[in-house]
């Protein structure tokens, strides 16, 4: 942020660190799930699986949606990110209301999922934009008002 002339720099290392290290975090989570749940045993593992399963799951969506409200707040547009946190909110609570009595806690799991999935198909659009202005000359974050706009 004190450098402008590092931010795509500074951008594009953070995306590249992060995909190598949670995509196969995520993988090996997502089918390690039962093993590592029965460390706290048998019923914990079953009730577990499901839920860690879909957080995994949740997690690159929910970076997608983490590099947004990063950008947003670096070019000082505190509205936007905390509209997109509330409206995260209220996706996420709400689903959760809807999918607990039927599904448990596995429908806590999947209501994270599609919120964290919904936010990032309605703001990953904008941040491709924004990603890819980074390399061109004069573009980068703050360069274009509209780019981070919901």
């Amino acid at each position: 942020v004190a450098d402008p002339g590092a931010r795509s720099v500074h951008a594009r290392r953070s995306v590249i660190i992060g995909m190598a290290i949670f995509i196969p975090l995520c993988v090996v989570v997502a089918v390690g799930a039962p093993l590592l749940l029965h460390l706290l045993g048998r019923q914990y593992a079953i009730q577990g699986t499901p839920v860690l399963r879909f957080v995994a799951a949740a997690v690159p969506f929910a970076a997608v949606n983490v590099l947004y409200l990063t950008l947003a707040r670096v070019v000082r547009r505190v509205r936007r990110s905390v509209m997109t946190q509330v409206v995260s909110s209220v996706l996420v609570n709400g689903l959760t209301l809807l999918l607990v009595k039927g599904d448990g806690v596995a429908g806590v799991g999947f209501a994270f999922l599609t919120g964290q999935a919904i936010i990032s198909i309605v703001v990953g659009p904008s941040l491709i934009r924004q990603y890819r202005s980074l390399g061109r000359p004069g573009g980068g974050v703050g360069n274009d008002s509209a780019v981070l706009g919901l």
